[in-house]
């Protein structure tokens, strides 16, 4: 892409966001995107199909910076197994806790019918490094057997609804604290 490109699609990005926290998925219209990306309602044609497609295209582009942030904070090999998932545990929810907007955007779009079989095998693909720390638990018998994909969810959901709770319900600001807390309870529900 070229940088004119990129700036319109970080645009783009950014209200696609802005507009699905402020009225949900089926609020976004076309041209009201258009505008809050700052650029007429035909160029996003020239780079989208449609609807479907620009959310799509965003999600794979906001989960690939998840996934990337999350891989470049891989942890040390020496550490124990208990460890190594404490240690991801926090910068997930580093990245929950930041990410508001788009952790909101992904949870929407999975529930509906914008949300395609493959986009979410690409999920699956992107996040492929989660799924290997579970089964190398279970494989190692350290944590519960069960299918490693419920299991992903599972900490993702302890993570997310511990967020926000905090912050929503609480009006409280994440934290160590609360960053501690999210590992030890995805720990408590893993461990065999």
């Amino acid at each position: 892409m070229r940088l004119k490109d990129e700036q319109k699609f970080e645009a783009i990005i950014r209200a696609t966001l802005e507009l699905t926290h402020e009225k949900g998925l089926a609020g976004i219209k076309m041209s009201e995107l258009a505008r809050k990306a700052g650029i007429a309602t035909g160029s996003l044609y020239t780079y989208f199909e449609d609807k479907q497609d620009i959310l799509l295209s965003v999600d794979r582009e906001v989960r690939s910076r998840g996934a990337a942030y999350l891989m470049q904070a891989s942890t040390d090999d020496e550490e124990s197994y208990e460890g190594r998932v404490k240690t991801y545990v926090g910068q997930y929810a580093d990245f929950v806790s930041a990410n508001r907007e788009a952790i909101l955007f992904i949870d929407l779009l999975q529930r509906s019918p914008f949300m395609t079989e493959r986009s979410y095998q690409d999920t699956v693909d992107q996040y492929r490094f989660t799924l290997e720390l579970v089964e190398e638990g279970q494989n190692a018998g350290l944590i519960r057997e069960g299918d490693p994909e419920e299991m992903v969810h599972v900490i993702d959901s302890i993570i997310k609804m511990l967020i926000d709770h905090r912050q929503t319900h609480l009006k409280g600001a994440y934290n160590e604290e609360v960053r501690n807390r999210c590992k030890e309870y995805v720990w408590a529900v893993l461990k065999k």
